[in-house]
């Protein structure tokens, strides 16, 4: 049995421990055990429980792990990773370990479990304290049980492991070229101190050697295209083309064309090269390929009729009215027929209102003008009977008396006669004054 020495861990954190045993005791009980003396040890949890304490056996590795949770500095001291033999005669196979839990822990890992896919890289930073700063530094794994001392660069059959102090009470171990057989476990060791890492390598995303972004593409007659083709790092160096099937002819990368039909222009990217065609025909529909070495992958061409403005004229009996309907590609096409139908249902609306206007028009400002002359006419009638009606009044108040009559009064009026001598009695006197009475 074989385990870590000593491992430290923050208060509150978990830590999974692994117990690596001898291929010979893979059908063989596991258990984890308290205690500093093993003939006294307590027994905290078997294989396959889970808890606050979990311990799982991996047969296939010829290993279990002890995960522990929630760990507090109660949990510090010295523990056992077992595995029961079932013989009196031969004690159980063991290896022993101290288990620190404090707040500030020696030795620490940003990250206890990583992964990367196959070829990739992965890295992992290893903290201590200034206590552990003179203390030697190492990147270990459990297959083989090497470690890499910091600040040298270590290549084994697997992938490559470069390890540097980062001078701030870190190290940081980055391993590249990764393959499946690193998975595993390892540990940042520190002095006495070490802290586990778990490694998962997974299968790397596989890329096609030649790809394009857009295997049909389309444009209006006139216009251009442009084509995307992707080539994965192993065909680098190939040469690249874009070929055309009408005459199987290639055009390569970095050159510009000029045929018949359109003009081709191809530029390098990144793993990439792009196909550029401007002044497209109808003749250059059909089908393409970039090619990478002796990858091909085909691209369609579309080239469809460029978009026209239609013009509708419509006559009216005033003028000519031109409108202009630009034609949308996003619209539904309108076939001959309908066109024709609309604009023979536009010239008849049009004429139907033309005709009606020509017709009601000096109608209506024949009546206007009725309708003016009519006001005019009553308002100075209007004017004149109120000038006959004050002219009239005035007249009345000067031959009429203001106040009201009454019919028990006898209204008499004097008038005065120029002495006559035929008229005047036998004796007359100039002080009499003659007059005539009218009853009323």
């Amino acid at each position: 049995m074989r385990t870590l020495m000593h491992v430290s861990v923050k208060s509150g954190d978990s830590v999974t421990i692994p117990c690596f045993y001898d291929e010979s005791y893979k059908s063989n009980n596991k258990y984890w055990c308290h205690g500093y003396y093993w003939s006294s040890c307590t027994i905290v949890a078997y294989t396959n429980t889970h808890g606050r304490t979990s311990v799982i056996d991996h047969p296939t590795h010829n290993m279990f792990t002890v995960e522990l949770n929630r760990l507090n500095t109660d949990h510090s001291g010295w523990y056992w990773c077992a595995a029961e033999i079932g013989n009196k005669f031969k004690p159980d196979d063991k290896a022993y370990l101290y288990l620190t839990v404090s707040a500030a822990p020696a030795v620490s890992v940003l990250g206890s479990r990583v992964s990367g896919e196959e070829g990739s890289s992965v890295s992992v930073q290893c903290l201590y304290s200034a206590a552990y700063q003179n203390e030697q530094k190492q990147w270990c794994r459990s297959t083989d049980w090497n470690c890499y001392t910091v600040g040298r660069t270590h290549t084994s059959q697997n992938s490559a492991a470069l390890t540097s102090n980062d001078g701030i009470r870190s190290f940081t171990v980055i391993m590249t070229g990764l393959k499946k057989s690193d998975t595993g476990w390892y540990w940042c060791s520190v002095g006495d101190v070490q802290v586990p890492v778990h490694l998962t390598v997974t299968d790397a995303l596989t890329a096609p050697a030649v790809s394009v972004l857009g295997s049909r593409v389309s444009g209006e007659e006139g216009s251009s295209v442009s084509v995307q083709c992707l080539y994965s790092a192993a065909y680098q160096n190939k040469q690249k083309q874009w070929c055309r099937s009408t005459d199987w002819s290639c055009y390569t990368l970095g050159r510009i064309y000029t045929s018949q039909n359109s003009a081709v222009v191809i530029r390098e990217g990144i793993r990439s090269f792009k196909v550029e065609m401007s002044g497209l025909k109808k003749s250059d529909a059909g089908w393409y390929w970039c090619s990478v070495g002796d990858v091909q992958v085909p691209v369609h061409l579309t080239v469809t009729d460029a978009l026209t403005v239609t013009t509708a004229v419509t006559n009216t009996p005033e003028n000519k009215k031109t409108s202009i309907r630009d034609i949308n590609p996003h619209t539904t096409p309108v076939t001959p027929s309908e066109n024709l139908k609309n604009t023979t249902n536009n010239d008849w609306t049009t004429a139907k209102y033309g005709t009606i206007m020509t017709v009601w028009l000096p109608v209506a400002v024949g009546l206007g003008l009725l309708v003016i002359l009519v006001i005019l006419t009553c308002t100075l009638k209007h004017r004149q009977t109120r000038r006959e009606n004050q002219r009239g009044s005035s007249n009345t108040a000067d031959t009429s008396s203001p106040v009201q009559l009454h019919t028990d009064v006898i209204y008499s009026s004097v008038t005065i006669v120029p002495k006559r001598e035929t008229l005047s009695p036998t004796t007359t006197d100039d002080r009499v004054i003659y007059s005539s009475v009218l009853h009323k």
